[in-house]
């Protein structure tokens, strides 16, 4: 399949690509946000660019994005985006509106014709879904842009945390070798987008909210596909992103998306989903970690096996409460040795010895098996 010619700002510019399509690998990971269809949907229809985003309106996001991105995360996202989707040979970013889309926005591979295979950000064009009279995401979003002032910042937001959104996924997948849904790069995804989302001014966060409902109104209103993820983020608070209550919160709204029908079936219940919170707590203490040696010792307490070999085995009974309060005990306690690391400086002067470790993770197992009786008493 040919591409129609995509054009910039200021000349058009010869673009024909071959989209690379194969039944066995859905070949595109999206965002939550606008999520209308499943993978399914693309097998015969796959994402087709229309169009190039301004250039101008990328640079300023990417130059925020590198000037900003410390703030909120301890990835460096603006090399991850440059890595996977700057164009050498045109100076350009791959970032484009696209129609086929199940979702706001997302990455496929898209192979230039005679040339190898790169991968693509895709935005939703819209405009062949639209009922009647409804304005589409594209229209809104360039009409917004063009007005200036504040609904300029808001699509300049609109598009920062698309990018720390799809950065994180790529760096979850090391390579992007394997383009399909991943219930835990995709919820890491969505904590590093919300940290990205708290670091903005409370007035600006306002401003983002109104855009996500003029967004709303593309689909079905009722249905919230845009803002339903900013409420989702002001109903965790900033605070809570790494507790138990919020990564609970985030496993019921990816489970509640139509990419994750599968999955629902796996996580059915409390006891479940509190596995799946646990296996992301000890992935995230790497997002959460204060420092380089921080980051050793992360990794030394995961190997150890504390987390693994030596796993709280929990015991489900109706009281979710219950359950809920020894998951956020463990997890404490599990913050807390990161905690002695750090101390009262961001960098410690001394990593704690074999020893020390050796008594931290006996401690935290001992403990880790009192609670499993304990919970066994409550049955």
């Amino acid at each position: 399949m040919v591409i129609h010619p995509l054009h910039s700002e200021a000349e058009p510019s010869s673009f024909n690509l071959t989209v690379r399509q194969n039944n066995s690998d859905p070949n595109f990971v999206g965002a939550r946000k606008g999520a209308t269809g499943t993978l399914d949907d693309l097998k015969s229809s796959p994402p087709i660019p229309k169009a190039w985003l301004r250039p101008s309106l990328v640079k300023v996001v990417m130059d925020r994005l590198k000037a900003n991105q410390l703030v909120h995360s301890r990835l460096n996202l603006d090399s991850i985006i440059h890595k996977h989707f700057f164009a050498q040979s045109n100076d350009r970013y791959r970032i484009v509106w696209s129609k086929n889309m199940i979702t706001s926005a997302g990455v496929s591979k898209i192979q230039r014709k005679g040339g190898k295979a790169e991968l693509v950000l895709h935005l939703r064009d819209g405009e062949e879904e639209r009922n009647d009279k409804q304005r589409w995401m594209r229209q809104i979003l360039e009409g917004l842009y063009a007005k200036g002032k504040r609904a300029k910042e808001s699509v300049e937001d609109f598009l920062y945390l698309t990018l720390v959104h799809e950065a994180s996924e790529i760096h979850e997948r090391k390579q992007a070798e394997t383009l399909i849904p991943n219930m835990k790069a995709e919820i890491r995804a969505e904590i590093e987008e919300a940290k990205a989302y708290f670091s903005f001014p409370t007035e600006r966060r306002k401003m983002l909210k109104q855009l996500y409902k003029m967004l709303d109104e593309t689909y079905d209103p009722s249905k919230k596909i845009y803002s339903r993820e900013l409420d989702l983020f002001e109903s965790i608070g900033e605070e809570n992103l790494g507790t138990i209550e919020g990564l609970l919160a985030l496993i019921e709204f990816v489970l509640g998306l139509p990419d994750y029908a599968k999955e629902s079936s796996l996580y059915h219940d409390d006891r479940t989903r509190l596995q799946l919170a646990k296996s992301l707590y000890v992935d995230i203490l790497h997002n959460f970690a204060g420092s380089s040696r921080a980051d050793k010792w992360v990794i030394d307490v995961e190997s150890s096996g504390t987390f693994t070999s030596q796993a709280v085995k929990y015991v489900y009974t109706e009281n979710s409460k219950a359950l809920s309060e020894q998951a956020q005990e463990i997890f404490s306690a599990a913050a807390r040795i990161i905690d002695t690391l750090k101390g009262a400086n961001s960098e410690p002067i001394s990593l704690p010895s074999m020893n020390q470790k050796k008594r931290v993770i006996d401690s935290f197992n001992k403990k880790s098996i009192n609670w499993t009786q304990l919970g066994a008493n409550r049955v």
